[in-house]
C-alpha cells in the first residue's frame, strides 16, 4: 500500500510537523475523518514541511486522525513518493485501522 522507501532514513524529532498553520491537519483533527491529497504540488492546503523533509518529494498524502472517545490525540500522515495516487477507499480503510490501533496503543 504505502511504505517508506528502504533507502530513506526516518525523520528525527527536528523534522516534526508544527500543528500551527496546517489547514489539512486541522481538518483531520476537527472532522475525525481522513483527508486525502492526490497531488500535493497542486493543493495549497498541503502540509508545510520542514526543509529537511522537502527533499523526499512527497506527491500524495492522506492525513488520518488518531481518535479516542471522539477526541483527536494526533494525526498520522501517510505519503506516496514514487508517484501521485488517488487513495482508494480500501487504502483509506487500512490507514484508519492503523491509526485506530495506534491511538489505542498510545492510550
Amino acid at each position: 500500500m504505502i511504505e517508506q522507501p528502504r533507502n530513506v532514513e526516518p525523520p528525527d524529532r527536528r523534522d516534526q510537523l508544527p500543528l500551527e498553520g496546517q489547514p489539512l491537519i486541522a481538518d483531520a483533527r476537527l472532522s475525525l475523518f481522513p483527508v486525502a491529497i492526490g497531488d500535493v504540488g497542486r493543493d495549497a492546503r498541503a502540509p508545510i514541511v520542514p526543509s529537511s523533509l522537502a527533499n523526499q518529494r512527497v506527491l500524495s498524502q492522506v492525513l488520518v486522525p488518531l481518535a479516542l472517545g471522539g477526541q483527536c490525540i494526533g494525526v498520522m500522515i501517510f505519503s506516496a513518493v514514487s508517484h501521485a495516487i488517488a487513495f482508494r477507499p480500501d487504502q483509506l480503510e487500512v490507514a484508519q485501522t492503523i491509526a485506530s490501533q495506534t491511538a489505542i496503543a498510545i492510550q
